[in-house]
């Protein structure tokens, strides 16, 4: 079994995302992101008693958690103002995360780059292509396509006409409208997700889902292993999307 002492405190002495990413690797195959697969083959598995495959689910859930607290910590301290904060300028792309107070009601585009969007009530009114880390009380993710969203929110998420992106989630609860071939991740929250004319998602084990087609029935939605979830949580690269997605 893993030691889990020792797993958390590897990850909080990585001092930026590229050390904690190389650590998530040296994990991969490890029984802390496939406990299922240990040296045992999968029929004897099968027969861990539930309070055994409880606790493996429950260490599981607290190493995800560990490593996001650790990029939301590492993606603070990098991009942290310098003196006043000023705005930025979306109407160059830029490789570059880019932190912002607060944005227009009309809300932001993000194309093409890697970013932090901060601020009371984040409105993303185009994504593609890209990496974003967003900090928020709440959130407005419309018309996006194959990227990586990480959402640490107090309050509520609301994600439309979106497809083939990678939703990591710790909120109060999301809804989605309009939602397909997506993956979604809940790491925390209490609400779970509403969806409405969603098709082809993938969720984890254990996320209350609310089908408002159909709310009497189970929406039939893929519900991903464990060991997917870790390779979801650990993803940094839009490359690997369109895979995880079909």
């Amino acid at each position: 079994m893993i030691n889990l002492k020792q797993v958390k405190k590897e990850i909080a002495s990585c001092k930026n995302t590229q050390e904690l990413n190389a650590l998530l690797h040296a994990y991969s195959h490890h029984d802390v992101f496939n406990p299922s697969s240990s040296s045992s083959s999968s029929s004897t598995a099968n027969l861990k008693p539930s309070y055994i495959k409880k606790k493996e689910s429950e260490e599981l859930n607290q190493v995800q958690a560990w490593i996001q607290s650790k990029r939301n910590e590492l993606s603070h301290v990098q991009f942290e103002f310098q003196g006043e904060p000023q705005p930025p300028q979306f109407s160059t792309p830029t490789s570059t995360i880019t932190v912002a107070p607060s944005f227009e009601s009309n809300g932001v585009s993000v194309v093409d780059t890697r970013r932090e969007l901060r601020g009371d009530h984040v409105h993303v009114a185009r994504f593609r292509g890209s990496v974003m880390h967003l900090a928020c009380k709440s959130a407005n993710l419309s018309h996006g396509e194959r990227c990586i969203v990480r959402v640490n929110c107090s309050g509520p998420v609301l994600v439309q006409n979106v497809a083939r992106c990678i939703l990591v989630l710790s909120c109060h609860q999301a809804r989605l409208h309009h939602v397909c071939d997506c993956v979604v991740v809940v790491l925390s929250g209490k609400g779970g997700i509403i969806v409405e004319n969603c098709k082809r998602l993938k969720v984890n084990a254990g996320v209350k889902v609310e089908d408002f087609n159909h709310p009497s029935r189970d929406p039939g939605f893929h519900i991903l292993s464990e060991v997917e979830v870790g390779v979801v949580v650990a993803l940094e690269d839009v490359t690997g999307v369109d895979a995880l997605c079909r």
